[in-house]
């Protein structure tokens, strides 16, 4: 495994968005990549293929937990780690609730790179068990924020940031807004299925 940084962001009890850097053991898709079925390795791969934000911003991953989504996020971010920063919001409810201010922190935090290194790089804003943030009867202040990231995503907010969303959800896909769903919006959408114990590789189980 190789160690990659990653920021985790959330509210320090003032109020104002605080990141913590850690650098992280990640593995590489190879030791992995046989733990998942045919579909999930396609979409992965097609993601290791980038080399920069592409003009779609929005990647979806959903399915139920235990299905491995962590450890695909683990080897996205080393693959990705020579051109784009990851940050993890630990407290999405807080992201999409509040001002805009958290969320254009984040979206330009330089990760430790120069101003002119860091405006090279490409961001990738993880929003951890979102789901229900997502959905089309979520509460007001939620509702502003999924706006906000959209626009974020595809919208002037983002324009020139080359920041890019990931959202995990266990959440099933039918429930969430149309907005996030719509085609054309999403670079990348992969439903991660249930393991199967008796197909075992390297001491993980394997997906269908």
């Amino acid at each position: 495994m190789a160690i990659t940084p990653i920021a985790f962001w959330a509210l320090n009890p003032a109020g104002w968005p605080q990141p913590m850097s850690r650098k992280l053991r990640t593995p590489s898709w190879e030791e992995i990549a046989g733990n998942y079925g045919d579909a999930v390795r396609a979409s992965m791969e097609q993601l290791f293929e980038l080399r920069d934000a592409p003009a779609e911003r929005m990647i979806l991953w959903h399915g139920p937990s235990g299905t491995g989504k962590t450890f695909a996020l683990r080897a996205l971010a080393r693959e990705w780690r020579s051109w784009c920063d990851v940050s993890f919001i630990a407290d999405p409810e807080a992201i999409l609730g509040r001002s805009p201010a958290y969320l254009m922190e984040v979206s330009t935090f330089a990760a430790g790179h120069s101003d002119e290194e860091a405006a090279k790089r490409s961001k990738l804003i993880v929003l951890e068990d979102s789901g229900e943030l997502m959905f089309a009867d979520a509460r007001r202040e939620a509702g502003q924020g999924l706006s906000r990231l959209l626009n974020l995503t595809d919208g002037l907010i983002g324009q020139g940031l080359k920041a890019m969303v990931l959202i995990r959800t266990n959440e099933p896909i039918t429930s969430l807004h149309p907005a996030v769903v719509r085609p054309g919006r999403c670079l990348s959408q992969i439903e991660f299925g249930r393991f199967l114990p008796s197909k075992r590789t390297g001491g993980s189980p394997t997906t269908t």
